[in-house]
C-alpha cells in the first residue's frame, strides 16, 4: 500500500504535458480518448467534408445553385410554428441508432461514429442554411417562450421512456422496437424545442450590438477546451468532503 501510494504521488507530480503524452502511448489508434474534446474532433471533421463538398460542387458548377437550394429547404422546414416537429422527424432516425440508449458520446475512439457524425452535420447544415434565411430569426424570436416550456415539458416523457430502456421491464422487453422509436422522438422533440427556443430567446433579448456578449461569444471555445482541466483542479482539494 506505501508503495502504490508513493507511485501515485510520483505520478501526479509530473507535468500536464508528460501526463498528456503517456497516456497516448498507452492507447492503440483508434482507440484514443478523445475526453471532452470529442466535439471539437467532429466539428473538424465536419467543417472538413463541408470544405470538400463545397470544392466539389464549385469544380461541377452547382456552387450557386446549392446555395440558394439550402436556404430555401430550411425555410420550408422551419418556417412555421411545427419547425421543431419537422427538426425531431429528422432527427429521430439517426437516434435510433445510437448503441445506447439517449445520444452516444464518441470520445472512445478517433474511429467515426456514424450516427453522431450525421446529427450533428444536420444541425451543422441547418445553421448553414439558416444564415441564408435570416428572415426567419424573426419567428423563432415570437415562438421561443412557448417552444422552450414545450421542450421543459416533453422532457419529462423523453426522461421516462430513455429511464426504462436502461432498465426495461419485461413488457418493455417485449415492446423493445417500439420503445426505441418513441424515446428517440421524445428525445429528438426535447432538443428540436430547445435548441430553436434558445436560438428564439437570444435573437429577442440578445440580438444588439454589445461587447460584453461578443467577447464571450468569441471566448466560447476556448472556456470549452479549458474547463476540464480546471474543474478538475477545483475539486481535487475537496474531494471526499463531506
Amino acid at each position: 500500500m506505501p508503495a502504490t501510494a508513493s507511485a501515485s504521488a510520483m505520478v501526479a507530480s509530473l507535468p500536464l504535458w508528460q501526463l498528456a503524452l503517456g497516456g497516448l502511448l498507452e492507447e492503440r489508434w483508434p482507440e484514443i480518448r478523445t475526453t471532452h474534446l470529442w466535439f471539437l474532433y467532429y466539428l473538424s471533421i465536419l467543417s472538413g467534408l463541408w470544405w470538400l463538398g463545397r470544392s466539389a460542387l464549385a469544380r461541377l458548377g452547382w456552387l450557386e445553385r446549392a446555395g440558394e437550394a439550402g436556404p430555401r429547404l430550411v425555410r420550408a422546414a422551419l418556417g412555421s410554428r411545427l419547425a421543431p416537429l419537422v427538426l425531431a422527424l429528422a432527427t429521430t432516425p439517426l437516434l435510433t441508432l445510437m448503441r445506447g440508449a439517449d445520444i452516444d458520446t464518441p470520445d472512445g475512439s478517433l474511429a467515426w461514429h456514424l450516427p453522431v457524425l450525421g446529427l450533428y452535420g444536420l444541425f451543422f447544415a441547418a445553421g448553414w442554411a439558416l444564415f441564408g434565411a435570416r428572415e426567419l430569426l424573426a419567428g423563432f424570436a415570437a415562438r421561443w417562450r412557448g417552444w422552450l416550456l414545450g421542450g421543459l415539458a416533453v422532457s419529462g416523457v423523453a426522461v421516462i421512456g430513455v429511464g426504462l430502456r436502461y432498465q426495461p421491464p419485461a413488457w418493455a422487453v417485449e415492446h423493445a422496437f417500439a420503445l426505441r422509436w418513441a424515446s428517440s422522438f421524445a428525445t429528438s422533440l426535447v432538443m428540436a424545442l430547445s435548441v430553436l427556443g434558445w436560438i428564439g430567446l437570444f435573437v429577442r433579448f440578445a440580438s444588439g450590438p454589445s461587447p460584453r456578449n461578443r467577447d464571450l461569444a468569441d471566448a466560447s471555445y476556448w472556456i470549452y477546451i479549458v474547463h476540464l482541466p480546471v474543474m478538475v483542479d477545483d475539486v481535487d482539494p475537496v474531494r471526499g468532503v463531506g
